[in-house]
């Protein structure tokens, strides 16, 4: 907000307690004593949508830490995710946030620290989980960044829809002949996600991981395990497709999606407020429009994940136009907007 200044001689003489020679108070041509106006630097928004080049994109994921409330926690997880990142250009974050945190908070910390270092604001997803395998944590953050120089999957990446298991996800791994570079595994409890990250840092080594109990009842063993996998070869073979799918047992998504297009698109989450299945559509919708407010022409849908609160019915439908895309369907505590129900995000072809 603007704040306003009169300055009046008299006042100052008051203020001093000695005589000041008179001084008439000059006024416009209105017979208004003019205000002076100091405009506060007005925030930017973080983007709906960013574009990456697809054969320097890079995946990474912070550390868990207990210290400190969900800011000290955020700030520092930034910190973290910059020095993994050397330097290349961060597209979009997914935060996981734990505890009593105002999840709102995360979009407002990212957009203050971004700004302060003249850095491009990337797409943000924000979600509120059940807990994190971290006495005290209440955060943990994944970028998607693009290296500014190097080549890092020359031959394309693979995203591998949710399986039920660490051991069914290198299976899909193993069939796309892809090298993970993340993994989420989205489980029931805490003794769950413990036991996938266990599994995970065995079949994938070197992956960045996240794990987390997506609700806070905590019952069950029930784990849904994503990846993303860099494909094989020093470039994309010639005639191979640009698009690629693995069938799974699902016939509306595939269990993989191979990519080798020049470019993608990553989409921050949008929220539909309505328990039917045309919330679905409802956010869908919104993200054409976020697509579009950033001047990206899109295709076809690669992959999606779809957020539903616990508590209210998960709508599974598929979008129109989807030619099979990957899909994972987790079940979170909340979302951003109290009454919002449903939150889509999807990775897109660039035209």
């Amino acid at each position: 907000m603007g704040r306003y200044h009169i300055s009046l001689s008299f006042v100052l003489l008051a203020a001093y307690g000695f005589a000041q020679p008179e001084r008439p108070i000059r006024r416009p041509a209105n017979n208004e004593l003019a205000l002076e106006t100091v405009d506060a630097p007005v925030r930017p928004d973080a983007p709906d949508a960013a574009q990456g080049i697809t054969a320097r994109l890079l995946f990474h994921v912070s550390p868990l830490s207990g210290k400190g409330l969900l800011s000290q926690q955020v700030r520092e997880a930034l910190k973290a995710l910059e020095k993994s990142d050397n330097g290349a250009v961060v597209l979009k974050l997914r935060a996981f946030v734990a505890g009593t945190g105002d999840v709102r908070r995360i979009q407002s910390i990212v957009t203050e620290e971004f700004a302060s270092k003249k850095w491009p604001l990337p797409a943000i997803t924000t979600v509120l989980v059940g807990a994190l395998p971290l006495e005290n944590a209440q955060v943990v953050i994944e970028s998607i960044s693009e290296d500014k120089k190097n080549v890092v999957n020359p031959a394309g990446l693979v995203f591998v829809s949710a399986q039920p298991s660490v051991a069914q996800l290198e299976s899909v791994m193993q069939a796309a002949g892809a090298a993970a570079l993340r993994v989420n595994c989205f489980a029931d409890s805490l003794a769950a996600a413990d036991e996938a990250r266990k599994a995970a840092a065995k079949v994938f080594p070197g992956a960045a991981g996240t794990f987390v109990q997506t609700t806070r009842t905590g019952i069950g063993n029930r784990v849904a395990c994503e990846g993303v996998g860099r494909l094989p070869g020093r470039s994309v073979a010639a005639g191979a497709p640009l698009v690629e799918r693995i069938a799974g047992e699902d016939s509306d998504r595939s269990a993989a999606v191979l990519v080798r297009l020049p470019k993608v698109v990553f989409t921050s989450a949008q929220m539909a407020f309505v328990e039917q299945s045309s919330g679905v559509q409802q956010a869908y919708e919104r993200l054409g429009r976020a697509i579009q407010a950033v001047h990206i022409t899109a295709g076809e849908v690669l992959f999606t994940n779809r957020y539903s609160v616990a508590g209210l019915a998960e709508s599974t439908a598929a979008a129109p136009g989807e030619n099979r895309p990957g899909r994972t369907n987790v079940v979170v505590e909340g979302l951003p907007a109290l009454d919002a129900n449903l939150a889509v995000e999807i990775v897109a072809a660039v035209q």
